[in-house]
């Protein structure tokens, strides 16, 4: 007896239904994974020779990337992007570390 299209199709949109939501729950799984990967690719690079504006940018995105997952790590990274970006008159530099500095105030409701 053949399966009607219907069943057929219903049955192909269960599949990919269920298929689409092992994926999502993969990466929901594996986001601390990515995360830490990130942070630790983000720590290397910094304990490295880099020229001043890379060193604010890796800094920038470094807390960015604490920010949420661990805030209290962020914010010396954020200072000390400051301090390098007002040390070598880097205005783009300064101007995204206050704003991440903004940001992780008003993350942590301070």
């Amino acid at each position: 007896m053949a399966v009607p299209v219907v069943w057929m199709k219903l049955l192909h949109r269960v599949i990919v239904g269920v298929l689409l939501c092992g994926c999502a729950f993969l990466l929901a799984g594996n986001s601390a994974y990515a995360f830490q990967g990130v942070a630790d690719s983000l720590k290397q690079r910094l304990s490295g020779q880099l020229n001043d504006t890379t060193r604010v940018n890796a800094l920038i995105a470094l807390a960015d990337e604490l920010m949420f997952e661990a805030p209290n790590e962020a914010l010396p990274y954020i200072e000390q992007a400051i301090a390098v970006a007002e040390k070598v008159d880097y205005y783009r530099g300064h101007a995204n570390a206050l704003l991440s500095q903004g940001l992780y105030f008003e993350v942590n409701n301070q």
